[in-house]
Formats: C-alpha cells, structure tokens, sequence
C-alpha cells in the first residue's frame, strides 16, 4: 500500500511541462467529438484523427509520459463549433511552450494542418 501511496504522489508532482498535460487533455477531447461526427467525409475526419495521434505522441514526449489525474469531462457532442473551441485552447497550450524545442514545432506543424483540414469539413 506504501508502494501504491508513492506512485500516486508522484503521478500527481505531474510533468515538468503541465502544459503539455492540459493539451493531452484536449486533443483527447477533440478525437471523441471527431469520432462521434457524422458526415459524409469520412476520409477526412479519418485523416484528422490521425493528426491528432501524432499530437499526442509528441505531447507524451513533452509531458515525460506522465499524466495527472484530471476533471476534465471528455465530451463528444458539440460538433465542429466544439472542436474549434478547443483548437484555440490547444494553441495557448503549445504557444507557452518553449518555441526552440524541435518537439513543439513539430506539433505546431501537425495543428496547423489539423486547422486547414478541419474548414473542409464546414463546406
């Protein structure tokens, strides 16, 4: 039970990067709302989803493959108006980022694409 007591006070120290850990938490969000859609353009939503993993792999790697226990409730309704939302929440995340991390730029990259993809799917 010790042994239990320090790893849940360990996992809760979190990452050196918490804010790598609050965007975990939204792309996990994003990628349910992304699954529940219901549109006729699936290979995008498809490819969207896919972009999304590789974010998060990057962000595991900034967050020291750790996560703290969180409130967040992941929603999957509220269509691509939700997703927006948390686009841009997702974007304060990575711009307190360290900007000279390789890792960073990459996942500012894979958003990026993830942003102009996404307008195809209001038309």
């Amino acid at each position: 039970m010790e042994s239990l007591a320090r790893e849940y006070k360990r996992k809760l120290e979190g990452s050196e990067l918490p804010e790598a850990t609050s965007a975990v938490d939204i792309v996990y969000e994003q990628i349910g709302i992304l699954n529940a859609l219901n549109t006729p353009r699936k290979k995008v939503v498809s490819y969207l989803i896919s972009l999304k993993e590789c974010s998060l792999n990057r962000l595991t790697l900034l967050a020291g493959d750790k996560k703290i226990p969180s409130y967040r409730y992941y929603r999957k309704e509220g269509g691509l108006n939700r997703i927006i939302d948390l686009q841009i929440e997702l974007f304060i995340a990575l711009d307190t980022l360290s900007s000279s991390n390789k890792v960073a730029s990459e996942l500012i990259d894979y958003e990026n694409r993830f942003t102009a993809l996404l307008a195809n799917l209001r038309q």
